[in-house]
């Protein structure tokens, strides 16, 4: 063996495990930037600002330096040191024009200007990233803030420029929808119905209808009747129902309608015998299951505008439970639509739980627990359900154990909630009294709506 080259091997292995542990010592930037993030997100700002100012000092000419300095001002920020925040994203703003980095730093500027009421300056530094940005989703948010800098400073004609600039610029319906609802609730709340009600009808079209279609007839039912365009929205659904093509839009058009019409005191019964024939005629689409479910909650609401209130509403909650046997009892549904079958037992469930509060029937609200325990046992499969009727079930047997401990006293307390009145007051004042006749019952405590899918 030639043992001279056994030692300069040796030499050369060692000289290259050197080199290894030596280069393992000494993270890289990309290594360094996501640990500062992992600290950023553990909320460990000054050991993550550490990391950042590691890669700034070591690593100046890193492809991502921009970000590493932005993180930097970000961890300033957190931490409430924003006077050296507020020099960082001046430096990264003026070193890096027109990358989003910049623009990001811009926008913080803003932000922070808003902040400090400094009103001028917050207009002027979103309007830049406006103009120059190119991503959507900052541009969507920079077009936000600015609209909100409008409300907070009560400049009513630039704030409602600025969300209709959001509108048109907004990629799908469903985000104009949301953009619109933000615009028609400014308009309301600044005493502009008429703009609110003609903002809600004038959305442009879009990708995505299908998707939010529910959501925007909701729209349009609640802004008309919180603008007092009974009319209007009624003769929209109206419109809605002649170009219908199957039961569902019918029914979909017909429940809107009815709902508008519980609205007012003087067409509330008509609008609750609407409801009660749209389950007659549509008992098969979602809002025909459902519909006399709302017309109970109507009555139980203006219980003083019906005869024998407790028992018609009670009726009809019975009624609307058997509305979803035929989905319960369809093991083909169980099996291939898991969702839908799972759904109509959450259904039942609330209107079990509705009944036995109405009715003050400890039974209906034992046939609940069973139900959600019978959701629990059917969809273990499915985690996400059988966790959510779990939590419900918890509700449940919490609920029981009170009426069973109490007794009048717990009834007494939903009658209370039910009348508008808080029972857990301190004492019976004029401050107990919450505003106006709540139209809600206890049981919506439970969730599940008739607006959800089957």
């Amino acid at each position: 063996m030639n043992w001279n080259f056994c030692r300069h091997y040796r030499c050369v292995l060692t000289c290259l495990l050197l080199a290894l542990v030596v280069g393992c010592g000494k993270p890289s930037p990309d290594e360094l930037l996501q640990e500062g993030i992992e600290l950023m997100r553990q909320q460990n700002f000054v050991s993550a600002r550490h990391r950042f100012q590691e890669i700034a000092d070591n690593y100046p000419d890193y492809d991502l330096i921009s970000t590493v300095k932005l993180n930097i001002a970000d961890c300033y920020a957190l931490d409430g040191q924003l006077g050296k925040a507020r020099t960082g994203y001046e430096e990264v703003a003026e070193t890096y024009k027109g990358q989003f980095t910049a623009q990001l730093a811009e926008v913080r500027l803003g932000d922070m200007a808003k902040q400090e009421e400094r009103y001028d300056d917050a207009e002027s530094r979103y309007r830049s990233v406006i103009a120059e940005c190119t991503n959507p989703r900052l541009l969507m948010d920079t077009r936000q803030n600015l609209a909100d800098l409008y409300v907070v400073t009560e400049q009513l004609p630039k704030a409602v420029d600025a969300l209709k600039e959001m509108v048109d610029a907004s990629p799908d319906f469903p985000n104009k929808l949301r953009t619109t609802q933000t615009l028609a609730n400014f308009l309301i709340a600044k005493g502009s119905p008429e703009q609110a009600w003609t903002a809600m009808l004038s959305i442009p079209e879009a990708t995505g209808f299908e998707r939010a279609k529910d959501a925007y007839y909701l729209s349009i039912r609640q802004t008309g009747i919180a603008t007092k365009k009974y009319d209007k929205a009624s003769q929209y659904f109206d419109d809605l129902l002649k170009s219908a093509t199957d039961d569902d839009g019918k029914a979909l058009a017909l429940y809107n309608k009815a709902l508008i019409a519980t609205a007012t005191t003087i067409s509330r019964a008509t609008g609750v015998q609407m409801l009660e024939d749209l389950a007659k005629e549509y008992p098969k689409t979602r809002w025909g299951r459902w519909a006399e479910v709302d017309a109970a909650k109507t009555i139980i609401t203006a219980s003083d505008e019906f005869d024998n209130p407790m028992d018609l509403a009670g009726q009809l909650l019975r009624d609307a439970e058997d509305n979803y046997d035929d989905i319960i009892a369809d093991t083909t549904v169980e099996w291939f639509e898991p969702a839908k079958s799972a759904n109509a037992r959450f259904q039942k469930g609330v209107i079990q739980v509705m009944r036995g509060q109405l009715l003050e029937d400890i039974d209906d609200l034992k046939s609940a627990s069973q139900t959600y325990a019978e959701i629990i046992d059917r969809f273990q499969t499915m985690p996400q359900i059988a966790q959510q009727a779990n939590a419900y079930l918890q509700q449940m047997a919490a609920m029981v154990d009170m009426a069973e401990a109490s007794g009048e006293e717990f009834w007494e307390q939903l009658r209370m909630i039910r009348a508008g009145v808080d029972p857990f007051a301190q004492s019976a004042t004029a401050e107990a009294i919450l505003p106006g006749a709540t139209e809600e019952i206890a049981a919506e405590s439970m969730p599940a709506t008739g607006e959800s899918k089957e």
